[in-house]
C-alpha cells in the first residue's frame, strides 16, 4: 500500500530528483571554481608583497623578463631561483591558475585570468576575465 504510487508520481519524482542532483552539482563545482580564484588570487598576493619586501630591502625590484609562475620556485637576496641567506619567497607546490609575472627595477606585473564574476573586482557577471597585480600590491581587471 505505501509504494502504490501512479506511473505518473514516480515519474515526476524522478525527474525532480534528477533536477535537483543536476542543479546541486552545478553549485557545488561553481563555489569550488570561485574558491580556486580567491585561493589564487591570494597566492599572487603572497608574491606581490615578497616583492614589495624585497623591494623595502633594496630599493629596486629583483628584475625578471616575463616568466611562466611554474618557473618560479623562490626569490632571495641574490636573485630568482637562487639559494640564499635571506629568503622573500617560497613558490607554492602548484598554482591554481596559469599566471605570468615580469619585473624591471621599478615595477611588476602579475598577469591572469579569473574565471568567475567578480563585482569588487569589477568582472561582469558570469563571465571572469583578466586581471593583474601590479605595484603596491594593487589588483585591477579588464
Amino acid at each position: 500500500m505505501f509504494f502504490a504510487y501512479s506511473k505518473k508520481i514516480i515519474i515526476s519524482l524522478g525527474i525532480s530528483f534528477v533536477i535537483l542532483l543536476g542543479a546541486s552539482i552545478f553549485l557545488l563545482s561553481k563555489n569550488q571554481s570561485r574558491a580556486n580564484d580567491l585561493a589564487f588570487v591570494s597566492q599572487a598576493q603572497i608574491l606581490a608583497t615578497s616583492l614589495e619586501n624585497y623591494f623595502d630591502q633594496t630599493n629596486q625590484y629583483p628584475v625578471l623578463a616575463e616568466t611562466d609562475l611554474a618557473q618560479i620556485r623562490g626569490l632571495s637576496e641574490v636573485g630568482w631561483n637562487q639559494n640564499g641567506d635571506s629568503i622573500f619567497y617560497r613558490a607554492p607546490a602548484k598554482f591554481l591558475r596559469s599566471a605570468t609575472l615580469v619585473v624591471d627595477k621599478n615595477s611588476y606585473s602579475i598577469k591572469f585570468n579569473l574565471k568567475n564574476s567578480w563585482d569588487v573586482w569589477g568582472l561582469a557577471k558570469f563571465s571572469g576575465g583578466d586581471c593583474k597585480i601590479t605595484n603596491n600590491i594593487q589588483l585591477s581587471c579588464l
